[in-house]
């Protein structure tokens, strides 16, 4: 960084020979493509930052006059440039050591993205004639207009942006009555000695439709009344950007192909599972350009006698697993067995369920973060291009081999298990760095691990294998993944779960009869 870039570090200048030359000295050393204004909270600290892809990578601040003040800025608009950048950080006070960085003026210039309007010369003239007067105007500036109103009303699809909230205010909702039940909140109050009011900008946005939310009567009390501390400037606009975010991802679902959704939830470890949330599963759907066809069906809701799960249990678990599979392809006959599958219980059921469901219809689990309990994919592109399969194993194997697939983590009981077993494991593992909850990110990887995994069933049959021992860890979409890899004819497969400090025999299936069966192993 340039020596003299952060003049910040100095006292302020006041003459403006020293800004031509301070301005020949960026022009050799640094590069940007805007100039900005920062004030803060009653315009105590005004800083000029000069501003490169959102980043700033200068900062300066005079001591002129008005008139000189507009000039010294002149001298520092980039090629190209007339205008100015101006950038309220409403309810804050700069701090010294925020004036000092231009790391951390970069943050709170990208934090108040909402309160940074553009200006021309005569703009900036008033700005720091105000200033210099030390005068605030009293009330309101102008009144919203009717455009605008109409513009906050479009985006907002009449509904309280408060982040949370969503609530459709062109009804009441306990009466049921019609009417506007919606309410205009500035981000930066219309009155500059507001809650949120600024010298200068108060008057500059007050009739701006990206300064303005529409709010229901209980969030509009709120940021104005009860905890209008708690809601400055920036966050209400943070609000607002995020509401549009969320609105135009769902209303573009509106184009994509409807698909039933199940779900299928068994208890784990004594704890019930949540329902996925109509967002929830709207944004799961939006990686596939998908949209749920109707309401969600549920399949099983965390059946009361699987939150003990003992021996006797493990016995009927193959007929509960059936039952959930049955019912999943009874109600897609009318939808070609396309369907999106929200499972989630201990693991050798997900690949039961995976294994009866099959992959020759098109039914796609969705993927749950254990961290977060949320459904969401957590990437909207493919990461990688398969997973990483050991085949080496397969030379050494006879009539039986382990199949370890590690995505979640690499347990060291695997290994103490193979070897009490006696027999060669062919790893599954995704690419370094990508292990975790998540190995799983996209539906995309999820086929691939389907199509991986089919092959070396495959081989492992084609070698002469007669049974294959299965140990997973893995997530709930990857575990159903898993079961759907294993087609007509494969060898049956033994599939273990973690029981104490060892591993245990939870389910068989058996592919090579005319449909794939599940039982229990004792």
């Amino acid at each position: 960084m340039p020596e003299l870039a952060i003049q910040t570090n100095h006292a302020p200048i006041d003459e403006l020979s020293l800004v031509e030359s301070l301005a020949k000295y960026f022009a050799g050393n640094i590069d940007w493509d805007k100039l900005g204004i920062l004030t803060d909270q009653n315009n105590e600290n005004t800083v000029i930052v000069l501003v490169q892809k959102d980043e700033v990578v200068a900062a300066l601040r005079l001591n002129l006059s008005p008139s000189e003040s507009v000039e010294a800025l002149q001298l520092l608009l980039p090629s190209g440039c007339t205008n100015f950048l101006y950038g309220y950080y409403q309810g804050f006070a700069l701090k010294r050591e925020e004036i000092r960085s231009l790391a951390n003026l970069t943050t709170v210039w990208r934090k108040i993205a909402g309160q940074i309007v553009e200006c021309n010369p005569q703009e900036i003239l008033k700005y720091f004639q105000l200033l210099e007067e030390d005068s605030h105007r009293k009330g309101r500036n102008r009144p919203i207009s009717a455009e605008t109103k109409r513009k906050v009303l479009f985006f907002s699809h009449g509904r309280c942006m408060f982040e949370g909230c969503g609530e459709d205010l062109g009804i009441d909702q306990i009466t049921g009555y019609d009417g506007n039940f919606s309410y205009l909140a500035h981000n930066v109050a219309s009155a500059e000695q507001g809650e949120r009011g600024g010298r200068f900008i108060s008057e500059k946005l007050s009739d701006d439709p990206s300064n303005i939310l529409l709010l229901c009567d209980k969030h509009h009390r709120l940021i104005d009344k009860v905890a209008g501390s708690d809601f400055p400037a920036h966050r209400l606009s943070a609000m607002q950007r995020a509401f549009k975010e969320v609105s135009t991802e769902l209303l573009n679902g509106l184009g994509y192909e409807p698909i039933p959704c199940f779900s299928v939830l068994w208890p784990v470890g004594g704890s019930v599972i949540a329902q996925p949330t109509q967002f929830q599963i709207s944004q799961s759907l939006r990686v596939i350009k998908s949209r749920p066809n109707g309401q969600l069906n549920v399949v099983t809701d965390n059946d009361e006698s699987l939150l003990q799960v003992d021996e006797t249990t493990w016995k009927n678990m193959p007929r509960l697993i059936e039952r959930a599979a049955e019912r999943i392809k009874m109600q897609t006959q009318g939808s070609q067995h396309r369907a999106a599958v929200f499972a989630f219980g201990l693991m050798p059921q997900l690949i039961g369920l995976g294994a009866l469901l099959g992959n020759k219809a098109q039914f796609i689990p969705m993927l749950r973060s254990r961290d977060t309990g949320n459904w969401a994919w957590p990437a909207g592109e493919p990461r990688y291009d398969k997973p990483f399969i050991s085949r080496e194993a397969l030379i050494n194997a006879n009539n039986e081999v382990i199949v370890a697939v590690s995505l979640t983590a690499r347990p060291t009981v695997f290994d103490e298990f193979a070897k009490s077993l006696g027999l060669p494991i062919i790893e599954v593992t995704v690419p370094e760095g990508f292990e975790g909850n998540g190995a799983i990110a996209h539906p995309k990887e999820g086929g691939s691990l389907v199509k991986e995994l089919q092959s070396l069933f495959h081989r492992i049959t084609d070698k002469g294998v007669k049974k294959v021992h299965l140990f997973i860890c893995a997530s709930n979409c990857a575990s159903v993944l898993v079961g759907m890899a294993i087609d007509h004819n494969h060898a049956p497969v033994l599939v273990y779960d973690f029981y104490e400090k060892t591993l245990v025999p939870r389910l068989l299936i058996d592919p090579s009869k005319a449909s794939i069966e599940i039982s229990s192993p004792n």
